[in-house]
């Protein structure tokens, strides 16, 4: 045999070996065993699950953040707005229940009475209302709380600092405690000049001389109008003092 018909017979044979490789390699194997399909369902489940999740976190994630910026934001236009409208609000004369414009006790000297009136008038003409302070953290020197969102936090409406939920009441932070309430906003509620700073507010019926315990405002508030409707006690005759 010569030197060609070798390499003609051992390229024959790498030609069929070649041959017999891309044959088996285009088979498929047939699983015809359960218990072996089920493994393998159970395998490519629990892939696409895991990608599905993976994809559902990182959406969650992404709207979380687009949520916490956006309620940030409104948040911080909602609480500029109320201050700009609550800023510089009338305030009711003691004695005659009128507004500064619409009183005539001012000409009376030497009340004390009117002369804390005049006073509260003229500070509140150059001072500006209070703008929200940004931060993570809360006013309050001592607490530990950080990182704080719209969801566990709110600027206080006295000196705009940003508290935690547990120190939100002027008397619970480092408040400026000697403003007098900026954000009178209902006829009805009685000043003798004094410091209602912290927020709480009872019920005070001149006709029937009822009298509630301290609550918020807005609880106060639906106290009242309860009490009115209640009674029958004239409204102008219910009012609200402060703590």
């Amino acid at each position: 045999m010569g030197l060609f018909d070798k390499f003609k017979k051992k390229k024959k044979h790498l030609n069929n070996l070649e041959k017999r490789i891309n044959k088996e390699s285009d088979k498929v194997e047939i699983v015809i065993d359960p218990l072996e399909i089920a493994k393998i369902n159970k395998i490519e489940s629990n892939k696409i699950r895991e990608k599905h999740q993976q994809e559902l976190n990182e959406l969650k994630l992404k709207n979380n953040e687009l949520d916490i910026n956006r309620f940030e934001k409104e948040k911080i236009k909602n609480t500029e707005n109320s201050q700009k409208e609550n800023h510089n609000v009338g305030i009711v004369c003691p004695k005659c229940k009128n507004k500064p414009k619409e009183c005539e006790c001012q000409k009376e000297l030497g009340d004390p009475l009117v002369d804390e009136v005049v006073r509260m008038i003229e500070s509140q003409k150059s001072v500006p209302p209070p703008k929200p302070i940004q931060s993570d953290k809360c006013a309050y020197a001592l607490c530990r709380e950080k990182n704080l969102n719209y969801l566990n936090s709110k600027n206080c409406k006295l000196c705009g600092k940003l508290v935690c939920l547990e120190h939100v009441q002027p008397e619970n932070h480092d408040c400026v405690k000697h403003i007098y309430v900026k954000f009178l906003r209902k006829d009805w509620l009685r000043k003798y000049g004094l410091n209602v700073s912290g927020g709480k507010y009872k019920v005070v019926c001149d006709n029937c001389g009822y009298q509630s315990g301290f609550s918020l405002i807005e609880s106060a508030g639906e106290e009242r109008t309860n009490h009115i409707e209640t009674h029958g006690c004239d409204g102008n005759s219910v009012f609200l003092e402060g703590a």
